[in-house]
């Protein structure tokens, strides 16, 4: 007992924001419109647990999150259906192949700047890795808030990766988070 008292003390400020991931998922699944401002504290605490966990570029990520997810609040809201209030809009999209090679070079292009910053500027053990869900993950979130059904391919790449990193870093409630995001994405 003393063992568990002593890791949530150690732990409490990760597990709070895995909490927050967690409600922000039940909010994402039912397509709330609140799911935004939730999703935007968890990325707050996140800055600090990843910066802590020297997982640099995605800790940078959190903040470009954090104004997709401000746009995406917007969006959803302005494109908000009349059904049931608070609901968001059924209106989904989806992405031509134009669009979609676009994304990947997108991508690469993300990957390679946040491989050369990381490799070259920090300390992380990581870099490789980081570059590669931050990268992912940029493309993923545009498609999340312009409401691309395709989105989901992307999470699943990004957060398949991600377990493995939180595992490898020891962050264990954000590798149970990231096992359910990886759940929602391959649900759809």
């Amino acid at each position: 007992m003393e063992l568990i008292l002593d890791w949530l003390v150690n732990n409490w400020f990760e597990l709070v924001g895995a909490i927050f991931g967690i409600i922000a998922i039940i909010l994402q699944i039912k397509r709330k419109v609140s799911y935004w401002p939730v999703v935007i504290i968890a990325a707050l605490f996140y800055v600090f647990i990843y910066y802590n966990a020297r997982i640099y570029a995605y800790m940078s990520f959190q903040f470009y999150y954090l104004g997709v997810s401000i746009f995406g609040w917007y969006y959803w809201v302005k494109h908000k259906n009349t059904k049931e209030k608070g609901e968001a809009a059924n209106d989904i999209n989806r992405l031509d192949l134009k669009t979609f090679i676009i994304l990947m070079i997108i991508s690469a292009v993300l990957f390679v700047v946040f491989y050369l910053v990381l490799s070259k500027f920090t300390n992380t053990d990581i870099p490789y890795g980081d570059a590669f869900i931050t990268a992912i993950s940029c493309v993923a979130t545009w498609l999340l808030a312009k409401k691309y059904l395709e989105n989901w391919l992307f999470w699943i790449v990004t957060d398949s990766l991600a377990v493995v990193l939180y595992f490898h870093k020891a962050l264990y409630p954000t590798v149970i988070l990231y096992v359910l995001y990886l759940i929602l994405a391959v649900v759809g």
